[in-house]
């Protein structure tokens, strides 16, 4: 899983060598967040991370109806919780629009 894991940092890698920009959606179990900082250092690069309370997280899981349930339980306590992440949003208090909003205006994009 590390390597497939790894070779997907690449990917995007390659593809932001390309010419594309990218939003890209990754959880963080370890140091990923530090080899994404390295392979897109030639890149405009911002880590963003989206976070709810574990409710909210529970209630949307159910609300999805493809995913196993537990899995945000499951999750929420191997995440890795101290990446030094560029911005943090908390989903349960900002819409997707605020949280595109936010972002741009972080940014300046």
């Amino acid at each position: 899983m590390d390597r497939l894991l790894r070779g997907m940092r690449r990917s995007v890698a390659a593809m932001a060598a390309d010419g594309l920009d990218l939003v890209v959606d990754d959880v963080f179990w370890g140091d990923e967040l530090a080899d994404y900082r390295a392979q897109l250092a030639p890149f405009d690069f911002h880590a963003v991370s989206l976070v709810a309370p574990l409710a909210v997280l529970e209630e949307r899981e159910r609300a999805r109806g493809d995913r196993d349930l537990g899995l945000a339980r499951w999750q929420v306590g191997r995440v890795a919780a101290g990446p030094a992440f560029d911005l943090t949003i908390d989903t349960s208090r900002a819409t997707p629009d605020e949280a595109a909003a936010l972002i741009k205006e972080v940014f300046g994009l």
